[in-house]
């Protein structure tokens, strides 16, 4: 797998490369190191040449880092759009995956890198390995530890993007357990998607769960009880009625998940 790790060269996007380094040798063999100078963000944060050197000399150290790692690394500094440039740089290197961080300070605002992750995401033409942060005694640590891939549960709606999303994440490389949840609006639903959802993993052995309720709340806390390192839910969908619905979930469940999370695009929904 190739991955681009998108930073904004805060110490809390650190959490994406930290959890690249975590997974088992030769699961990744080349990564990107970008990052991007947005100047709608930056027209506050300092010149450009200035930010170009202090970018220049910190990717070099932490791409490093993946080296030690056994992963073959490049570094990219670019300007423009971060979102678009982000997917631009992630096609140009035939990434498979872009990792990012869930929290991260920008130049302004501080809230700059959280919104660019959610653009990327939410475009849903490459899968984002969201990776959650948090502050602990003044440094900023990932939630999670080891490989994310290694325990999965996917966030399943019964629909025609099932088999696709089960073929995804089934693939992942050190994936060693598989847990298939769809979260229904009412009890009166829960038959039919149950026995959707046992024809779709099939023999795979992943086990299967409908629960009734919240599905934001209800999600993160299977995560939390099932010891999620991962919890994988396709990006969007065509229809705006979707987008709306279904990505808020996607998006309540990266800001609050206590693991990576793995949005995905659904078959037909990407560019690439």
């Amino acid at each position: 797998m190739d991955v681009l790790i998108a930073t904004d060269l805060s110490e809390a996007s650190l959490g994406a490369l930290d959890s690249v380094c975590a997974c088992q040798s030769g699961v990744f063999d080349r990564a990107t190191l970008l990052h991007v100078i947005d100047l709608e963000h930056y027209t506050a944060g300092g010149s450009i040449p200035q930010i170009m050197e202090y970018a220049n000399s910190v990717l070099p150290v932490w791409a490093d880092r993946l080296t030690q790692c056994g992963i073959e690394t490049m570094v990219r500094v670019e300007q423009g759009p971060a979102a678009e440039t982000i997917e631009d740089v992630a096609a140009e290197t035939g990434a498979d995956l872009v990792a990012m961080t869930s929290l991260g300070h920008g130049a302004v605002t501080g809230r700059v890198f959280g919104s660019t992750v959610e653009k990327v995401a939410s475009r849903g033409r490459v899968p984002v390995l969201v990776e959650r942060v948090h502050e602990h005694e003044g440094t900023w640590c990932r939630l999670g530890e080891g490989s994310p891939f290694a325990r999965v549960l996917l966030a399943a709606n019964t629909d025609d993007s099932l088999t696709s999303l089960l073929r995804y994440v089934e693939a992942l490389p050190g994936e060693s357990a598989l847990r298939v949840v769809h979260v229904a609006a009412t009890s009166g639903e829960v038959r039919d998607p149950e026995a959707a959802l046992r024809h779709a993993v099939g023999a795979s052995g992943a086990e299967v769960a409908v629960l009734v309720g919240d599905p934001v709340q209800l999600l993160v806390q299977e995560a939390a009880a099932w010891g999620a390192t991962v919890l994988a839910i396709a990006s969007c969908r065509h229809s705006m009625l979707h987008r709306a619905i279904w990505g808020s979930v996607a998006r309540g469940v990266a800001l609050h998940a206590p693991c990576s999370v793995l949005l995905v695009p659904p078959t037909g929904d990407s560019d690439r």
